[in-house]
């Protein structure tokens, strides 16, 4: 498994870590130390991920309690019956369910509780990537990495109003005699249609914005709602646009990495491979921006440039954005990254959207979106580009116009040389199987 970069939350476990400290002591020190709260199987879970990359070099330090062997634990058999189950539900329905979908697929078979819904989601993400355990053994039967729907997909199908046809009766085939009549009454217009004028020449077409261009661009967005506005934004720029919807789904960004991948295959190094990312600056945006960051990695790629652009806390008090509240709404679960969030940020946070009020969405896009990626477009490639193919046709050398009695002597003399043909010489192009003898 290949390294990947780690958030400063996991740098301090890591740190931890290394100066022997259990999980349990590990989460104690977190709430001593730097008032973070995180539960000790959720240290145990960031452990593992970062178990991965062998160079972090995660010990174990505390003694194992689970005795039965790895094919006898509960998740570890779960995960086993996956393939099975997808594979009966993809006969039966035609289409792949999600992570989600299954998950509640194997609480109505009675093997999981409503609470392990998530445990089982996070197990299949961990068996799709492959992770191994401190001996190097697969910790989950190995799943294959879009076994499951791709659940960030916006929509599928369309709104189908189309006028009704009516049907189309059979018509018999032709009359051999007729048939042929018909391609002879082709050739003698062709003959007739023929004047001599040369074919019209086209204007060049420019190549794409990016034709020539040393750098490749993308955007990724965190917001499936801004989506529209955010293409609307940055058509005349001519890349492609990508909403991951919160926390992305493992087959969005298997999806991602599979086309950054053919950018690489057609020829462009990762350095010139820029991916900007929009989000929300609050706790779980930063967190979502550090997720992918690692997934990166583990799923092939390597020394892109990655940068986080907007929103940031600068951007903030300069635009002086509407703010949002980071108190736990009642009836939820407090946010795990709030208070690291907090402590390396500060308390002022704010959505995306809140660029694209009246107000600031002029500045989000001649500000921030359009400069960043106009730095990576070299406008004097495309000028000559365009200069080069945007101009009229060169017109024929020679120009051949028949007219009058010239145009009747051709018409004459190719009349004459199909009808010599016809006379002498063209069965020599029919089928071989024309000429074979009946062997009966």
């Amino acid at each position: 498994m290949s390294s990947f970069e780690l958030s400063p939350l996991d740098q301090r476990i890591k740190e931890l870590n290394h100066q022997g400290l259990s999980n349990k002591e590990i989460s104690i020190a977190l709430k001593t130390l730097y008032n973070i709260e995180l539960s000790k199987s959720s240290i145990s879970r960031r452990l593992v991920e970062m178990r991965q990359d062998p160079n972090n070099d995660i010990r174990l330090n505390h003694v194992c309690s689970i005795v039965k062997p790895k094919e006898e634990q509960k998740w570890y058999k779960i995960i086993s019956y996956v393939p099975k189950e997808i594979s009966q539900y993809t006969k039966l329905f035609g289409f792949k369910p999600s992570s989600r979908t299954m998950a509640y697929q194997f609480q109505e078979l009675g093997l999981i509780k409503r609470k392990e819904v998530k445990s089982f989601i996070e197990a299949t993400v961990t068996a799709r990537l492959g992770w191994v355990d401190g001996k190097g053994e697969l910790l989950y039967p190995k799943l294959d990495i879009d076994c499951f729907s791709d659940d960030s997909r916006r929509s599928l199908g369309f709104y189908d109003n189309s006028e009704p046809q009516e049907p189309i009766p059979a018509t018999a085939a032709k009359h051999p005699d007729i048939f042929v009549k018909e391609v002879i009454n082709d050739l003698k217009q062709a003959v007739i249609d023929y004047n001599g004028i040369e074919y019209l020449g086209k204007c060049g077409i420019p190549g794409g914005y990016w034709y020539s261009q040393e750098e490749y661009v993308e955007a990724w967005e965190e917001k499936n709602d801004l989506l529209d506005g955010f293409y609307t934004l940055i058509r005349d720029r001519y890349i492609e646009v990508k909403a991951n919807k919160g926390y992305s789904s493992l087959v969005w960004l298997y999806r991602c990495c599979e086309g950054l991948k053919k950018v690489t295959e057609a020829g462009y190094e990762p350095e010139h491979i820029h991916v900007g990312y929009f989000g929300d600056w609050d706790p779980s945006g930063v967190d979502q921006f550090n997720y992918i960051k690692k997934r990166l990695n583990q799923l092939g790629i390597f020394g892109i440039d990655l940068q986080w652009i907007a929103v940031t806390r600068d951007q903030i008090k300069k635009y002086k954005l509407p703010l949002m509240s980071l108190e736990t709404e009642p009836g939820k679960d407090p946010n795990p990254n709030k208070k690291e969030f907090i402590r390396l940020h500060g308390e002022e946070a704010t959505h995306l959207n809140a660029f694209f009020t009246k107000r600031n969405i002029k500045h989000f896009k001649n500000d921030i979106l359009l400069p960043w990626i106009d730095q990576f477009h070299d406008k004097s490639i495309y000028n000559e580009m365009v200069e080069e193919y945007d101009i009229p046709p060169p017109k024929p050398e020679t120009l051949i116009r028949y007219s009058g009695e010239r145009l009747r002597l051709v018409h004459q003399n190719m009349i004459e040389r199909i009808t010599r043909d016809f006379k002498s010489g063209w069965k020599l192009d029919a089928p071989e199987y024309l000429y074979e003898e009946d062997e009966n």
